[in-house]
């Protein structure tokens, strides 16, 4: 009994201490982190413009590679979208006109990822091993949080 007690009142007393911490936490809002997707339009662009020119210098073309390269970043700059449609004419639609709107969204999709991928293959096979190397690396996929999180020490 005495050691329940005691447990008691450390809890309580761990409890005390850590509530207004917690309760400053809470009242700090939540830092917005943007997905690329939902980024301002010309955000967008700039960012992605910004890591073409990067990774363009770490590939460190040479001349004969160049016309290869400009056919690769034009075919990744991202086409024009349909409008989407709004709240209300979703509301208005029956649920398969909503999938088969979704269904023609995807294949046009597919089309300019077949697009893209043809474009990847011919430059890529431009590339030196070094090249290849660097491209791979470059273009792996970013989780949105990697770039403000810091590296652990190997």
């Amino acid at each position: 009994m005495n050691v329940l007690n005691k447990l008691l009142i450390v809890g309580l007393l761990a409890g005390s201490v850590a509530a207004p911490v917690l309760a400053a936490d809470a009242t700090q809002p939540a830092p917005q982190q943007k997905y690329f997707h939902h980024m301002d339009p010309a955000q967008r662009e700039a960012l992605m413009a910004k890591r073409q020119q990067e990774l363009h210098d770490q590939l460190k073309l040479q001349p004969n590679q160049e016309a290869a390269w400009q056919r690769y970043s034009n075919a990744m700059k991202p086409g024009s979208r349909p409008e989407e449609p709004s709240r209300e004419d979703l509301a208005r639609m029956t649920a398969p006109d909503r999938m088969a709107l979704h269904l023609k969204e995807l294949k046009r999709h597919e089309i300019m990822m077949g697009q893209r991928l043809d474009a990847t293959q011919t430059f890529y096979a431009q590339l030196t091993t070094q090249q290849k190397q660097t491209f791979d690396a470059a273009t792996l996929p970013r989780h949105p949080h990697e770039e403000h999180e810091a590296k652990p020490a190997q």
